[in-house]
């Protein structure tokens, strides 16, 4: 009997890994992309057809819109000239910061100026997007097993994905409710249940169309496997309006075909489309499926299955949601669906196979990087997908990126990633991709990716504290990322970097004062600091140049170069309370002149505590100029460093109860000969 592997296995098999110290280095070292294929073709880019739009930018359901494409084609924000300006300019945080408590697997939906997700704490949010202040949050249940049931996991709060509609938020609950929720105050304008706590579980996501709501139901973690099926629900009242069950429900021993994912409507030919994971113990005609049913009556219209051969050896589950394409094969309405065992399968209107494509080498375990559960994304010409484990000219990559042709499935091109691997849906504006990585443990760092729909190229990278398991989203010119420690990181365009903004003792802006400066020296008192002119800092002693420091969370950049040869020199950026209370995050020398090891670390003092973030070997050439960056949220320090200011590699984090007065520079050295360092610009962004 094949393993029956279900979502447990997708977000859940980490939580057994003993927890770890963050790595020293962050997901950085990324490859260009390499072609494979003969590219674009005639017309190239230009060619597209019509993609469905969201509203004004926003993003109001799971992968967009009811085709599933990911792609928001109302969002022009984005391109791959301004990618590498992006940075981080906001953070809502739900929790205190820990590991699964408030994890966030779920997309963020933008609507009306809110931010809507859900969390495994059982509750569905809504912050503002300018201040991520909570307005409101609604309680929709925790699925906890019996401990005797030996079920795992044992309790998780809200997983499914929401979708809005005409002012109504629709979302899955972790008590086995549909919910229908007042986008503006929260309440409950209707709920159903459709699922049975513990066994049943909602991992899926709503869909509307059509007046109806269409849910699929799923196993908590396959202990024990659940007759699985798709509810169709009178959207204004929630009445179920008609069932259609995945097995036969008056065989109590056909179990299993569960419904992880969103379905998919075409208005077109009045079908919805789903596709099956959890094979059942029996010979089910929907096991590792496509099915498409009449979207009145749920009737059967066609069931594709995966063919035996590629279905051996593998738990061949459909994970991910399927995405709409009207010109499968060049000439028909039709699927394209993601299947663990590492293939694409698009399948027409009429349930036949157009194309196969293999892209990973697949698997029953995509959380160590072996199987693929992510969704794509379709800009109206190609698509794009990701995949995990993968071997390209006999080189094996922990993952890859691949531009699709859906007239083909030919490969366009393919992007290889040498570390990280997606556990979620790519999502796409403009003509750039954002793209999700994540590592095998959840302490250590993930990895937010931008990247070119033209050739793969990565234009904007930046590590990120915890795995992310929620699919990110694009709204109103920012990027919208959830990670497992319950926070929503924003990406967008924050101030960009002074021009010629040296900092010497003539050209400081007013902002910039200093502590305890001796006039007379252009230096700090009892720490020798001499500014040259051109901005070059003659480095003998501690010092600390500063502006005032905002409340609450921020995000301080700075552009520098140094001579890194000597022992002990180092420069940085700081938050400062005062002469005991300190949090940096620098580059210095851990060795010798002779024998230089430059190495980044952040640090905290808070009086007679002294705290050593983790050190991460350089991957720098320090002969040119470098950006570093220190992150202050919710009470964590974040010390970032990037060799270009647009890919970002995480250094570490320190819990710290500093509060700080001013932020700034600061630069150490004590041993001659002196050395030079040399500020270009710095810049504060409140987050």
């Amino acid at each position: 009997m094949r393993q029956q592997n279900g979502k447990r296995n997708i977000v859940f098999a980490r939580m057994l890994m003993v927890c770890v110290s963050m790595v020293a280095l962050g997901l950085a070292v990324l490859p260009t992309s390499v072609a494979q294929a003969a590219g674009r073709g005639q017309g190239g880019f230009a060619v597209r057809v019509a993609v469905p739009a969201v509203f004004n930018s926003d993003w109001t359901s799971y992968l967009g819109n009811t085709s599933n494409t990911s792609y928001n084609a109302s969002e022009n924000a984005f391109g791959v000239n301004n990618a590498g300006q992006l940075g981080l300019v906001g953070v809502a945080n739900i929790g205190d910061g820990s590991l699964f408590a408030h994890a966030i697997i779920t997309s963020v939906l933008r609507y009306n100026g809110i931010l809507y997700f859900g969390s495994w704490d059982g509750y569905e949010y809504a912050v503002n997007s300018h201040s991520y202040h909570l307005l409101w949050k609604q309680f929709l249940g925790i699925d906890t097993a019996p401990a005797a049931q030996g079920c795992y996991p044992n309790g998780v709060g809200v997983s499914s994905n929401g979708t809005i509609d005409n002012g109504v938020l629709f979302v899955g609950g972790g008590n086995g409710n549909l919910y229908a929720l007042n986008t503006t105050s929260g309440a409950v304008v209707w709920k159903t249940q459709i699922a049975t706590p513990p066994n049943e579980y909602l991992w899926g996501s709503p869909i509307v169309g059509n007046g109806h709501v269409y849910m699929g139901t799923a196993s908590l973690g396959d202990c024990p496997l659940i007759q699985a099926k798709l509810d169709m629900l009178n959207e204004a009242n929630g009445t179920v309006l008609a069932t259609h069950y995945t097995v036969d429900p008056t065989n109590p021993a056909d179990i299993g075909d569960s419904i992880w994912s969103k379905p998919v409507l075409d208005p077109v030919t009045g079908t919805v489309i789903y596709a099956t994971g959890n094979g059942a113990l029996t010979t089910a005609k929907e096991n590792d499926a496509i099915v498409q049913l009449d979207w009145n009556t749920l009737a059967v219209k066609s069931i594709w299955t995966v063919p035996a051969a590629q279905a051996a050896g593998t738990d061949s589950d459909f994970g991910s949601s399927c995405m709409l394409v009207p010109n499968i094969g060049g000439s028909k309405r039709g699927v394209i669906c993601h299947n663990k065992n590492g293939y694409l399968y698009a399948v027409t209107e009429t349930g036949t196979l157009s194309w196969a494509t293999k892209l990973g080498t697949g698997g029953d375990s995509p959380e160590t990087d072996q199987g693929d559960i992510t969704s794509g994304t379709y800009d109206g010409r190609y698509t794009y997908f990701t995949t995990t484990s993968v071997v390209i000219n006999g080189v094996t990559y922990q993952s890859a990126i691949y531009c699709v042709d859906p007239l083909t499935g030919n490969i366009v091109w393919t992007t290889p990633i040498v570390q990280g691997y997606p556990l979620t849906a790519t999502v796409g504006a403009g003509n750039i991709l954002v793209v999700g990585l994540t590592s095998s443990n959840p302490t250590q760092p993930s990895n937010m990716l931008v990247v070119s729909m033209k050739n793969g190229a990565i234009l904007f990278s930046y590590a990120l504290p915890t795995s992310i398991y929620g699919t990110p989203s694009i709204s109103r010119a920012q990027i919208y990322v959830p990670t497992l420690d319950g926070h929503v990181y924003v990406f967008g365009f924050p101030p960009r970097m002074p021009a010629g903004d040296a900092f010497t003792g003539t050209t400081l802006g007013a902002q910039w004062t200093w502590i305890n400066q001796d006039a007379a020296y252009e230096r700090l008192t009892g720490s020798a600091l001499q500014i040259n002119t051109g901005g070059q800092y003659i480095i003998n002693a501690k010092n600390f140049l500063t502006e005032k420091a905002p409340q609450g969370d921020f995000t301080l950049t700075t552009h520098l170069s140094f001579d890194p040869t000597s022992q002990y020199m180092e420069v940085a950026i700081a938050a400062y309370q005062d002469p005991a209370h300190l949090v940096k995050v620098d580059l210095l020398n851990t060795g010798t002149s002779t024998n230089p090891v430059e190495t980044f670390e952040i640090t905290s003092q808070d009086g007679a505590t002294f705290v050593v973030g983790q050190l991460a070997a350089s991957s720098f050439d320090l002969t040119k100029p470098f950006y570093l960056q220190l992150t202050r949220i919710s009470g964590v320090y974040y010390g970032f460093a990037s060799a270009d200011g647009a890919h970002w590699q995480l250094i570490g984090k320190v819990s710290s109860t500093i509060t700080p007065t001013v932020v700034g520079l600061s630069a150490f050295y004590n041993q001659l000969p002196m050395q030079t360092a040399t500020f270009y610009s710095c810049i504060l962004n409140t987050i």
